[in-house]
């Protein structure tokens, strides 16, 4: 399967909406320790998509850790692990 292993060509990261159930398609959630975490992502998708390009840097550490999510990323392509 191309991309990675993704089933759609729906790029992530787009907000469709406020219903969770529309993410739960695309996304997998393997543990949470914190209350309603697809609201996180919910809420993460609209900032992306919705924050003008200026406000960006300001916006969205708000949702997302960026350090975290580069480490993650950069572990993800050195290690090529498609979580599969």
């Amino acid at each position: 399967m191309p991309g990675g292993g993704w089933a759609t060509a729906l790029p992530r990261w787009n907000y469709l909406g406020a219903d969770t159930s529309k993410y739960q398609t695309y996304y997998t959630l393997k543990s949470s320790d914190v209350d309603k975490p697809w609201d996180y992502l919910v809420a993460t998708c609209n900032a992306l998509n919705s924050t003008p390009l200026a406000e960006l840097p300001d916006i969205l550490p708000r949702y997302l850790d960026i350090d975290r999510t580069l480490w993650h990323l950069a572990s993800e392509i050195a290690f090529s692990d498609d979580d599969v």
